[in-house]
């Protein structure tokens, strides 16, 4: 009888390669969150060395996202075409050479352009480690793998920030920017020894036109709303952002719609319930750039808190992100009918109370207070690993549901991205002058409450239409049940 952990295991998968392949999506998966907390860290600490580098806070973070949310849907395409080895090795020499070079910048011209480069190569690993783990293992066996990643994004955004923030105070802070690189690479070489690379056979199509327009609309998007406030919306270089913009998305609309390899499964936005999850989704990211960008700016310029010790309250967060998915995922996946609306609504009201909690900071401010507040995060992150991917696989065909699945993981990195520019737009207009301190205070502080008012949002969204939807599909289940039995 084959042992009960063979069964995890994909036919003719050994041991030996699972554990190698499992280590090196773990480093590959780790890595992207020890680079994204560490710099977040210690973002406010590299930019003051420059005269004028404080100016620029909000555009790195726009820099740092343009690269994600481009290459995420590119990045997917091309591994399924030439192979997710190539790919692999791409993309983590990308990332290496982009953190290496970020961390030894000698100018702040230097640092800003390899900090917007090397993002594009952590986009093109991110979605490798998901693939290749499902063809290792099966069943129970995958679903445990994909929780320890999950768990993994939890670690190392606490890992990230607490170990950049003491780095930066012992005068090492290039150090934290650059070992996520090397981290990744050594992943990078587990996997790639253990898989083989498997490319679509025989002619394919390359949809270059959807490329370039997507990267054209994202960036038109983000300097819009980044710089909007900034140089005035009637502004002839912003209206031309806007015409751009639109004119590019219409385009993109009907390339891919006529496209034999669209980059984006747009059929899926027909289904006005998939529509209001992927709003869900949107809603449910839009705190971390406050979190990872302006809470730590908060926490060392405003309330004195060491780099260091600014880092340690992403434990608080960890913590929770851990422990509460399994138990949150059990207790809705009891009656998926009734419950996920509840999960839902207790993501957002978790991270509307985090933000309400930290809106009114002072030099007063006590730390716990933030370690409770991002407590409140890891639970709102558990709620949506829980609940979302599930509720989005549950109102579509099985024919549809991989499609349905990548969209709402594309849409989550745009949304996340998204968000980033609209905080960077709040940040601009309300601190004109980050150099005052009273000034740059009231300023986060309002940024918090607009934080909190999208897990109002979701909140609203959960009770008038994820549950109303819930109630008809159950109705529907019902009925179709009583005319089975009546047959």
């Amino acid at each position: 009888m084959t042992p009960e952990k063979e069964s995890y295991l994909q036919p003719g998968v050994t041991r030996v390669k699972a554990a190698t392949v499992f280590t090196g999506s773990i480093l590959v998966v780790l890595s992207q969150t020890l680079s994204t907390a560490g710099i977040s860290q210690i973002q406010g600490a590299i930019l003051s060395r420059w005269e004028h580098g404080m100016e620029y806070f909000a555009m790195l973070v726009v820099l740092a996202s343009m690269g994600l949310v481009i290459m995420m849907p590119i990045g997917g395409k091309l591994s399924d075409l030439f192979g997710r080895k190539v790919l692999m090795w791409i993309g983590s020499g990308i990332f290496l050479a982009g953190s290496i070079v970020t961390a030894l910048a000698p100018t702040l011209a230097s640092f800003l352009i390899a900090r917007a480069l090397f993002p594009f190569g952590q986009a093109i690993t991110m979605v490798v480690p998901y693939a290749v783990l499902a063809g290792v293992y099966q069943g129970k066996g995958r679903n445990m793998a994909y929780g320890a990643l999950s768990a993994v994004l939890g670690v190392g955004y606490f890992l990230g920030g607490t170990i950049a923030g003491f780095l930066a105070d012992v005068n090492l802070a290039w150090i934290s920017i650059a070992y996520p690189g090397v981290t990744l690479f050594i992943g990078c070489i587990l996997i790639n020894s253990q898989i083989t690379n498997v490319r679509r056979e025989g002619k394919f199509y390359i949809d270059f036109p959807g490329m370039f327009l997507l990267a054209v609309i994202v960036v038109a998007l983000m300097y819009t709303t980044t710089y909007g406030g900034q140089a005035g919306w009637t502004s002839p270089i912003i209206l031309t952002a806007m015409a751009v913009f639109v004119i590019g998305l219409i385009a993109f609309i009907s390339i891919e719609r006529k496209s034999p390899e669209p980059l984006l499964p747009l059929f899926m936005f027909k289904n006005p319930i998939i529509i209001g999850i992927l709003l869900i989704s949107l809603f449910s990211v839009f705190y971390q750039k406050p979190m990872g960008a302006y809470v730590p700016l908060m926490l060392q310029r405003v309330m004195g808190v060491s780099q260091g010790v600014s880092g340690t309250i992403l434990a608080a967060r960890a913590i929770t992100n851990i422990a509460f998915p399994t138990i949150i995922a059990a207790w809705t996946v009891k009656n998926l009918d009734t419950r996920i609306w509840k999960t839902l609504f207790l993501c957002g009201l978790a991270i509307s109370i985090a933000f309400f909690m930290v809106c009114n900071t002072s030099q007063a401010t006590s730390l716990t207070i933030y370690f409770a507040a991002f407590a409140f995060l890891g639970l709102s992150e558990s709620c949506k690993a829980a609940v979302i991917t599930p509720f989005i696989q549950s109102v579509v065909e099985q024919k549809d549901m991989g499609a349905a699945t990548s969209l709402n993981s594309f849409f989550g990195v745009v949304g996340s991205n998204l968000a980033g520019c609209f905080a960077g737009l709040t940040y601009n207009i309300l601190v004109p002058n980050p150099q005052n301190i009273p000034v740059l205070q009231s300023g986060i502080n309002k940024l918090f409450i607009v934080t909190a008012i999208t897990g109002i949002c979701i909140i609203l969204l959960a009770l008038f239409f994820v549950r109303p939807a819930q109630k008809k599909a159950a109705e529907r289940k019902a009925q179709a049940a009583s005319q089975a039995a009546t047959a």
